[in-house]
């Protein structure tokens, strides 16, 4: 004689470990294509070397304009003083452009100055970012090697499971099979109900002592009154 009920809540119980596997499964993929950290990460390294190349720029514009105001003393400083301007005040005229276009290098080369330091602590960022994108980009691979080998144990228990689930299915009638599916899955996967101290686990009903007795012979399937689940005796 077929132990039905029996049968019925063992494939029961190997449903409810199949979902929790694909549960599982569904959130190791989730976490294997988020890649957020690593992109957040990118993000900030790009911002900091695009400030960079800013300040770089900067800086290059600055020692142009510099050794322009530099060429110009220089021409300016040999018409001063080569003797062929005679005129007193296109000589004082030339005294004060020289004069004019040191302060503007004095001014410039202090903001030089500003331009190198903050380029030295925008170089110092860039480094800490580029050391803490490839530690992060390690630590996702290591933990996607984790990941994966546990999907590929996952992937093994499943295997396993299906192959009894088939070998429980092989046993059953289809009549009975397509009452534990719907049961199933209008129950949120609770299709057998145990019966303990004469009660429906699942919804707490009182059962019958006849219920009860009935529900004992897993030959046939005994409901809930209540519920409409199976009852499972043991």
């Amino acid at each position: 004689m077929v132990d039905s009920t029996f049968l019925l809540y063992q494939l029961q119980k190997i449903d409810a470990e199949i979902n929790s596997i694909d549960s599982k499964r569904h959130k190791i993929i989730i976490d294997l294509k988020n890649d957020f950290i690593i992109k957040e990460a990118e993000d900030s390294l790009k911002s900091i070397l695009t400030e960079l190349t800013s300040r770089q720029k900067d800086s290059s514009e600055l020692d142009s304009k510099i050794a322009s105001f530099r060429n110009k003393v220089v021409q300016f400083t040999s018409s001063l003083y080569g003797g062929k301007i005679q005129n007193s005040k296109e000589l004082n005229e030339l005294q004060t452009e020289i004069t004019s276009l040191n302060k503007s290098i004095s001014s410039s080369e202090d903001q030089q100055m500003e331009k190198w330091e903050e380029i030295e602590v925008l170089q110092s960022q860039l480094r800490d970012a580029e050391e803490h994108l490839q530690t992060i980009k390690n630590s996702h691979s290591i933990q996607n090697d984790i990941f994966q080998e546990k999907l590929n144990d996952y992937q093994k228990e499943m295997e396993r499971l299906l192959v009894e689930k088939k070998g429980i299915h092989g046993q059953l009638s289809k009549t009975f099979l397509d009452l534990y599916e719907r049961l199933f899955q209008t129950k949120k996967g609770t299709a057998v109900s145990l019966v303990e101290d004469f009660c429906c686990k699942s919804c707490g009903t009182t059962i019958t002592p006849a219920d009860c007795q009935q529900a004992k012979n897993h030959s046939v399937l005994t409901f809930c009154k209540n519920c409409g689940r199976i009852l499972y005796a043991g």
